[in-house]
């Protein structure tokens, strides 16, 4: 899987394999989150967009048209 993130007009290519380090409570949040916003988008005949994890995010693509950057790895 391939997935795109956006933090403070910034984004970021996230390909898996990756870890998820997270408490239960916020686990069961982002699962709650992942199953409304798929529900939405089967819904809505949609294919892919944005997903709000955090509602007081701001518009999840508030940098249009910019492409993501790749994660550099520090040495």
């Amino acid at each position: 899987m391939k997935f795109v993130i956006s933090k403070d007009g910034v984004k970021r290519y996230l390909e898996t394999p990756f870890a998820l380090c997270i408490d239960t409570e916020h686990f069961a949040s982002l699962i709650d989150v992942l199953k409304s916003a798929h529900a939405g988008m089967v819904a809505n005949g949609t294919s892919y967009g944005w997903v709000r994890i955090d509602p007081s995010h701001p518009d999840p693509d508030s940098a249009p048209n910019t492409p993501p950057l790749e994660w550099v790895s520090r040495s």
